[in-house]
């Protein structure tokens, strides 16, 4: 009996401290940078939403940045800054 109501208590109280469950999704991306290297970064994030193959990001944060910044040359560059 003793054992019986150990158990109910024990489930009680671990049933009031119990946590809601959290959806966490973790994506590693495969990074190959402008010298050639290939490094990975990895991100947990709380929706299941990912970056797409290509898009141009910020390192390390994997913050998207303006896609017209990654394809821009140093020819570009360079007449953007003489103009």
């Amino acid at each position: 009996m003793n054992q019986l109501a150990i158990g109910v208590v024990g489930a009680a109280i671990g049933s009031s401290i119990d946590k809601q469950a959290v959806s966490k999704f973790q994506f590693r991306y495969t990074v190959r940078q402008g010298d050639g290297e290939i490094q990975y970064f990895d991100e947990v994030k709380s929706t299941s939403f990912r970056h797409s193959v290509g898009v141009c990001l910020t390192l390390p944060t994997l913050e998207l940045v303006s896609q017209r910044v990654c394809n821009q040359t140093s020819e570009m560059l360079r007449s953007q800054l003489t103009d």
